[in-house]
């Protein structure tokens, strides 16, 4: 008789979201049932060997998916939550394509941004509904410059408890010739695998020739 292991499904979940698989893809990769990879992610006791056939199909080992260590798979899981985060943001603002980002926002999310020098949409936004009209600003924002940003840099990432942190810098062109320099800082708050609470900081360094010259920000 095999030995059941409780499976930790926010884990498995996150780690399969972080790899851009569907449940089914998670299953067809692991040689297991769709049912299976539901039931891993409600938490439930699998036997062993399934656990393991999950595990290496998402590139980790087993004592990191299941709940008697799922300490040792915070790490893995907190650079996921930033990775998912801030490619689901980017392609928001950048592509309006907004399921990504809004799959990980609580319902009831309050997203505060404060945009230097720009105040167009600096403010507080509280729920989805709010938040997706805000990202729309966002966008029509970005579409303000001759050379559109077609990507941000991860720069900068932290994590401590349930909140990370992460820095997002590009380079744009405005309507004059200037080069400049975006920056974006986010605080995050999460409950399980939602995001509740967002903390966000928009600056620019305009590069002038040889020089920079600090626009002042928060």
């Amino acid at each position: 008789m095999h030995r059941g292991v409780r499976v930790d499904g926010a884990t498995v979940r996150n780690l399969r979201k972080c790899k851009g698989w569907s449940q089914r893809q998670l299953a067809s990769a692991a040689g297991v049932s769709e049912r299976t990879v539901r039931n891993a992610e409600k938490g439930l006791i699998l036997e062993s060997y399934i656990a393991n056939y999950l595990a290496d199909a998402l590139g980790h080992p087993l004592n990191e998916i299941i709940v008697e260590r799922a300490e040792v798979s915070r790490g893995n899981r907190m650079k996921c939550l930033i990775r998912r985060i801030s490619t689901g943001y980017m392609k928001a603002v950048l592509d309006g394509a907004t399921p990504q980002l809004i799959e990980m926002l609580h319902p009831k999310i309050e997203w505060n941004t404060f945009v230097a020098p720009e105040q167009n949409f600096s403010g507080t936004y509280h729920g989805l509904n709010e938040v997706t009209k805000h990202l729309g600003q966002a966008t029509a924002w970005w579409e303000q410059f001759t050379t559109r940003l077609s990507d941000f840099t991860l720069t900068r990432s932290d994590s401590e408890g349930e909140m990370i942190y992460f820095h997002l810098t590009g380079i744009v062109t405005d309507e004059t010739g200037q080069t400049l320099e975006v920056w974006q800082t986010f605080l995050c708050r999460f409950d399980d695998e939602l995001v509740t609470v967002i903390d966000q900081t928009v600056g620019m360094i305009v590069q002038a020739s040889k020089t920079q010259k600090k626009i002042r920000h928060k």
